[in-house]
């Protein structure tokens, strides 16, 4: 299997950025890129505001859980400063792997619950875990980009090491109505594949793999607000952005850069779905 890209587990708008900075040690200023948007230690958007609404009414404290796509580890992080937690990292990039090593060491206050990160070399394969080992299991922004094909046997490898009782909490896009020009621009430039689906087709997938009933949020609402702090963020940091990183990417992360993926979002063509499901 393909390993994917960074910026797929990652979940990141940033696409004509990223590309930009490929020929620059891409994937360590890529992700100095990301933190400057979204927080230090996050690489999807909303950073810590977006983590406290993707637990809301969530019992954490106790409870074993297992983080898909960890990045350099913040949410990990800042989940175990508030809750007694038990929190496995992972992700297929070596190097954000010890890096998220890395920043655990480097924590100087102590913390309520446990933190860990392992390297996850193939991202659809689950079968370093056994069966029943977690209590939650997250995944934010980045089943979007699994291949159509694949994610049934996705969701089924994520079923088998869910403890009975155990919670699957996604965040997720999904297709609502067909894209516009714009957006399918948008999509072609990000240089990533998006694998949407509607949220019938996601329903189905769930229910085939062993899950029944689902809580679904809409969330698009939240995210419309993100891309307006996200290009205020951008404007606010013009001069360290263009220092560190160009005045080409400066102009691509900022309100140009945004407004294709907010009206995709305005529009309706692509929500934002929490989904909360037990096994």
């Amino acid at each position: 299997m393909t390993k994917f890209k960074l910026i797929l587990v990652l979940g990141g708008l940033l696409g004509q950025s990223q590309a930009l900075l490929a020929n620059s040690g891409y994937n360590r200023n890529f992700v100095g890129l990301l933190e400057m948007v979204y927080g230090v230690g996050y690489l999807s958007q909303g950073g810590w505001e977006d983590v406290k609404l993707l637990f809301d009414g969530v019992q954490l404290s106790g409870q074993k859980v297992l983080d898909v796509g960890c990045g350099v580890g913040g949410p990990a992080l800042d989940l175990a400063r508030e809750y007694n937690v038990q929190i496995l990292g992972v992700d297929p990039e070596s190097w954000i792997v010890m890096e998220a090593k890395n920043r655990l060491e480097a924590v100087k206050e102590p913390l309520r619950g446990r933190v860990s990160f392992a390297l996850m070399p193939d991202p659809l394969s689950f079968m370093q875990f056994a069966p029943a080992e977690f209590d939650i299991i997250i995944s934010k922004e980045a089943i979007l980009h699994v291949p159509i094909e694949s994610k049934l046997a996705y969701f089924k490898e994520v079923f088998r090491i869910l403890k009975p009782g155990g919670s699957l909490i996604i965040k997720d896009w999904v297709c609502s109505r067909p894209f516009t020009d714009q957006t399918k621009q948008m999509m072609t430039d990000a240089g990533v594949p998006f694998n949407l689906i509607s949220f019938d087709q996601y329903q189905e997938l769930l229910g085939q793999a062993g899950f029944e009933k689902l809580q679904v949020f809409d969330e698009t609402y939240q995210y419309i607000k993100y891309c307006d702090q996200n290009i205020q963020t951008v404007q606010d940091k013009k001069e360290d952005i263009i220092k560190k990183f160009g005045e080409k990417v400066f102009e691509n992360t900022s309100v140009g850069g945004w407004n294709p993926y907010k009206q995709a979002f305005v529009n309706r063509e692509i929500q934002v779905m929490k989904i909360v499901t037990r096994r």
